[in-house]
């Protein structure tokens, strides 16, 4: 099992902030990691959706980015979100 602890989107890395750049940088990971089966994907991490000032991403970009890694993703790999601990935003989320 692999797993990004960051994800595609760590709250300090440089990952791309505008969303035709995130889209290509998502479609560049993917063609390069896709085709292999053990892998699940992290959206970002780690907990970019904590309370108050620690917020550094919204529960909304974390579904617009989740569900473009999903759309993207040719073999529908696991998508996972490091999340807060407690009450879950996202349970019946897609």
């Amino acid at each position: 099992m692999v797993w990004g602890f960051a994800g595609f989107f760590g709250q300090k890395s440089n990952s791309p902030r505008d969303p035709h750049d995130q889209e290509l940088y998502i479609r560049y990971t993917l063609a390069r990691l896709a085709s292999m089966w053990h892998l699940l994907w992290n959206v970002a991490g780690p907990e970019p959706n904590l309370d108050g000032d620690l917020r550094w991403m919204s529960d909304e970009e974390v579904t617009r980015l989740g569900r473009l890694i999903a759309s993207l993703d040719p073999r529908k790999h696991p998508i996972i979100i490091h999340n807060r601990t407690g009450d879950d935003p996202f349970p019946d989320s897609d």
